[in-house]
């Protein structure tokens, strides 16, 4: 394979993957930021509790975003 040809299909994968990728990253940082929200709203006044729903919001839009990603994934595998 030329130079120019692996370019070119590094090109194309890049071109491919990343609106998935983004995708996936949106989805898990607005569930993020919207659990992050709801807890302030709800323990504003005790900062433990706060802290302590913190490791489970990331856990969760990290689930989130990795379902969208494999998902995503999968469909553009089978529009090839």
């Amino acid at each position: 394979m030329s130079k120019e040809t692996i370019k070119a299909v590094v090109q194309e994968l890049r071109e491919q993957v990343t609106p998935v990728f983004v995708s996936a990253l949106n989805s898990g940082a607005n569930l993020f930021t919207d659990e992050i929200n709801e807890a302030v709203k709800r323990n504003g006044e005790f900062p433990e509790k706060f802290l302590s729903s913190f490791p489970d919001s990331f856990k969760r839009s990290t689930v989130v975003a990795g379902r969208e990603l494999i998902t995503k994934g999968i469909e553009q595998l089978e529009k090839k």
